[in-house]
């Protein structure tokens, strides 16, 4: 079964998440915690905006 990372090019939502901080250049345990806040519905629409606010 396929997800929604693995569609896009990631191994999985872990590494999907160490993309994304190494691409707004914000420590991996922030994205972290904001992606839990969040939730992974937000994944690839509220997380960005975060990570584009704090980045």
């Amino acid at each position: 079964m396929s997800d929604v990372y693995t569609n896009n090019g990631y191994e999985n939502r872990d590494d999907y998440l160490e993309s994304l901080a190494d691409e707004y250049g914000i420590n991996l345990e922030t994205v972290k915690v904001l992606s839990d806040i969040l939730g992974d519905c937000e994944d690839f629409d509220g997380l960005l905006s975060m990570l584009k606010f704090f980045g």
